[in-house]
């Protein structure tokens, strides 16, 4: 009998031992499971441009220039990226782009300069999600080039 109750009370302790262990490691997990919903949350709410809640706004347009080689005695190049990185569409692209002057000009399909200062980027048709428009112009200097409207259709 004695040999029974030094098993039981063995496996009883095991028993307890393995029940710590369990809630120490669900405790643990509980934690793991509420940091990643966290990160994810934190995704969702601050990356800038990325459409996870159907957000959309002037940050989901990249704009990057670089200059670039030219031949001697011409002016100065610089290449153009335009970057959709909302997961939904953009129509109706408008850049401001105040006094764009170029001597070889930008095909109009891709960049059409208007009177007012801003441009109209492919001719105001749809920019998928990633897609990217590029472009290279001549001028003196790096045209500031930003965002001022477009219709994303979320």
């Amino acid at each position: 009998m004695a040999h029974t109750l030094n098993f039981v009370a063995g496996f009883v302790t095991l028993l307890v031992i393995l029940a710590a262990a369990l809630s120490c490691e669900a405790r643990r997990m509980q934690e793991t499971t509420k940091v990643a919903s966290q990160a994810v949350a934190e995704v969702r709410h601050g990356t800038e441009g990325i459409n996870l809640l159907g957000q959309c706004k002037e940050t989901s347009i990249s704009i990057n220039q670089q200059s670039t080689t030219t031949a001697p005695g011409t002016a100065p190049a610089f290449a153009v990226q335009i970057l959709n990185l909302c997961d939904c569409p953009v129509s109706n692209l408008v850049l401001n782009c105040p006094n764009f002057a170029t001597p070889l000009p930008v095909n109009p399909d891709i960049m059409k300069i208007r009177p007012d200062g801003t441009c109209l980027m492919k001719n105001g048709q749809a920019i998928a999600a990633s897609e990217m428009i590029a472009f290279t112009y001549h001028q003196s200097y790096k045209q500031p080039l930003s965002f001022r409207s477009g219709a994303f259709a979320c």
